[in-house]
């Protein structure tokens, strides 16, 4: 059919009725090729995807980062290396810690908790960001993990801030004016 095929093939030189001869014998290896690539395509796109996510993604087992991507090393100012030997509560702010901590236990132990929530993270340099979290329960090289996906949410935060200073503000003006305002 001219159909191409993959083989894989061993041959042993043997002495057959007084001739040098080769022993041969072939195995069709194509569809354990196709397989191959197939598998190939899909952990380059996994990878891409990953690579170039617009939010950081850590997998959290035994309290740390067993897998981060470029933007959670943005996100905190640490490297992958060291994210997975220090214990992730050490980059939580210490009022958020037991909430944290709490959350990702329960999540852990499949109980029922919040699977969206923010919170503040402390950067390598000391800066302060806020985070909202996505995190689902996991399963990582057969033990329970988390899988997290960490948003930046400072400037929102701060926006939100200015804006609730600037109502009280002008609530207060409202409220303590002498002259009648319709």
């Amino acid at each position: 059919t001219g159909k191409e095929l993959w083989a894989m093939g061993s041959g042993l030189i043997i002495d057959y009725q007084g001739q040098t001869c080769v022993l041969s014998s072939q195995h069709d290896i194509t569809e354990r090729k196709e397989m191959e690539e197939s598998l190939r395509e899909s952990e380059e796109q996994y990878k891409l995807l990953f690579e170039n996510a617009a939010e950081s993604i850590v997998v959290i087992q035994d309290g740390k980062v067993v897998l981060s991507n470029d933007m959670a090393t943005s996100l905190t100012g640490y490297s992958a290396e060291a994210l997975s030997e220090m214990h992730f509560k050490n980059y939580i702010h210490p009022e958020d810690k037991e909430s944290v901590s709490s959350n990702h236990a329960k999540r852990l132990e499949d109980k029922e908790v919040d699977r969206i929530y923010q919170y503040r993270i402390i950067k390598q340099g000391g800066e302060v960001r806020w985070v909202e979290m996505n995190s689902i329960r996991t399963s990582w090289k057969g033990r329970p993990a988390t899988f997290n996906l960490l948003s930046d949410i400072t400037e929102r935060k701060l926006a939100e801030d200015a804006l609730r200073v600037s109502e009280e503000k002008y609530r207060l003006l409202f409220e303590n004016a002498v002259e009648a305002i319709l």
